[in-house]
C-alpha cells in the first residue's frame, strides 16, 4: 500500500476547520494521523518577527518548508495521515509537497452562511484561543464579499456545507469518504 495521503482542510476563517481536523484525528487515532495547523506554522513566525516585518514572508516559506520536511516527505510520518488546516494563498505548495512525497493530495473545503460564520468567528473558544486567529466579523465579512475559497478542481476534492452540522458529523463524513477512496484506490490496483 501507498504512502497516506495529505487532507488539506480548507476555509474561510472561523468556519471550523481545527475543530473538524481534531475531530477527524480523533477518530483515525494519533498513531494514524497527525494534525499541523495554520497557527502551529503562522504564530511562531509573527511572535519572531511581526506581519508588517519585511521577513515576515520569508520567515513563514521556511517554516512551511521545514514542516514539510518533519512531516510530508519523512518516511516515519508515510504511513500517517497528515491533517493540515489553512485558508491561504499559499496552498499550492501543499499539493506540490504531496506529490514530491509520492503521497495524494485530498483539498476538503468547508463552507458555512455566512451569519454562521459570523457567529462562529466571535465565540468564547475562539477569542481565548491563545493564537493570532481572525476574532474580527467586519474582516471577516469583507473578506468573504471580496475572495471566494480555492476550488482544486481535482476529483479527489471534497465540498461540505457545515452551517448545521456539529464537527464531529463533519469528520465523521470526511473519514468515511476517505476510507472509501483509499478502498477504490486498492482495488485499483
Amino acid at each position: 500500500m501507498g504512502a497516506a495521503p495529505v487532507l488539506y482542510i480548507n476555509g474561510f476563517p472561523g468556519t471550523g476547520k481545527l475543530t473538524v481536523a481534531r475531530a477527524i484525528i480523533g477518530l483515525l487515532g494519533e498513531d494514524q494521523a497527525l494534525l499541523i495547523d495554520n497557527h502551529g506554522l503562522i504564530d511562531p513566525v509573527e511572535a519572531r518577527c511581526g506581519r508588517s516585518h519585511p521577513r515576515y514572508l520569508i520567515e513563514r516559506r521556511k517554516e512551511r518548508e521545514r514542516t514539510f520536511r518533519l512531516y510530508v516527505y519523512d518516511k516515519g510520518t508515510r504511513f500517517k495521515t497528515l491533517v493540515f488546516t489553512g485558508n491561504e494563498y499559499l496552498f499550492l505548495e501543499r499539493p506540490d509537497a504531496a506529490r514530491k512525497a509520492g503521497r495524494m493530495f485530498i483539498p476538503v473545503n468547508l463552507f458555512c452562511d455566512i451569519e454562521e460564520n459570523v457567529q462562529r468567528i466571535c465565540s468564547d473558544d475562539r477569542a481565548h484561543s491563545g493564537t493570532t486567529k481572525l476574532l474580527d466579523p467586519k474582516i471577516l465579512v469583507d473578506l468573504r464579499s471580496r475572495f471566494e475559497i480555492f476550488r482544486f478542481d481535482i476529483p479527489e476534492e471534497l465540498c461540505l456545507n457545515i452551517t448545521s452540522k456539529e464537527p464531529e458529523e463533519v469528520a465523521r463524513a470526511i473519514v468515511k469518504w476517505l476510507t472509501s477512496w483509499r478502498a477504490s484506490r486498492i482495488r485499483s490496483y
